[in-house]
């Protein structure tokens, strides 16, 4: 409902299955925890889909710090940039969320400040780190929360949190992982070996202590054994539901 409300000009055409059972999957992770796994066909809107829930999971308050993954330090800028593409392709989303207002004024206009009610608003659409970090009004459900973006070969992800304007410290607790591997990386064991340790080592532990992180990953199977056929097989990776959709829904009626 939340995509096709403020996002009908890129979810114009019916729901395929797949993607209807994409979006369940991964509104159950936001709401509930989990982890899946969803392989599809290059051009199928897993990315968007991805994209999207984190969106409407921050807007609402149901995740505070959302890390979005992808396989290079281009893919992760490519990830703000579309963010705010998507923010700014809505005037609907922003004036049912005008709380979103200040960080889409400050993509555009980075340098200017902005104060409500007098009061000097902390918002960035970039800030030293590279993350998102949302305006901090009070009441509105998305108030301080940040979004990350990182390659999946980042160096500094270990220790990743925020301190609130209230004192308490805030871990990721939402892994949206996008193709985070390459054409290269796939035909390659000791990269995909690599890549699948810094998922199941680095990444995953980023909650902290004892705790167990929401993740979902989105990704298209390259290669025989490659990132995404390790992560779809449960005997490898228990803790993930993995889901490989078809690239041919049904056969075409008229031949």
């Amino acid at each position: 409902l939340f995509a096709e409300t403020y996002f009908a000009r890129t979810f114009y055409l019916p729901w395929a299955s797949y993607q209807r059972s994409m979006m369940d999957a991964f509104q159950s992770v936001i709401l509930n925890g989990g982890r899946e796994c969803h392989s599809v066909r290059r051009g199928g809107l897993k990315s968007t889909c991805a994209r999207v829930s984190t969106l409407w999971a921050v807007a609402n308050g149901h995740r505070r710090f959302p890390v979005l993954v992808g396989a290079t330090d281009d893919k992760s800028s490519e990830h703000r940039e579309n963010f705010f593409a998507l923010l700014a392709s809505s005037p609907t989303l922003i004036d049912d969320y005008p709380e979103l207002l200040p960080l889409l004024l400050k993509w555009r206009q980075p340098k200017k400040q902005y104060r409500l009610n007098g009061r000097l608003l902390i918002v960035h659409a970039k800030d030293t780190r590279g993350r998102i970090v949302f305006p901090d009004i009070s009441g509105a459900p998305c108030a301080e929360a940040h979004i990350a973006p990182y390659s999946e070969n980042a160096t500094d992800v270990s220790g990743l949190s925020f301190v609130r304007s209230d004192g308490v410290t805030i871990r990721p607790d939402l892994l949206v992982f996008d193709d985070v591997q390459t054409p290269q990386s796939a035909k390659s064991p000791l990269m995909t070996d690599e890549r699948e340790e810094a998922i199941t080592k680095t990444f995953l532990g980023l909650a902290g202590l004892g705790e167990k992180i929401a993740a979902i990953m989105v990704a298209t199977v390259r290669e025989h054994q490659d990132l995404t056929e390790r992560f779809l097989a449960r005997e490898r990776h228990p803790d993930w539901n993995g889901r490989k959709y078809p690239s041919l829904l049904k056969m075409p009626e008229r031949m």
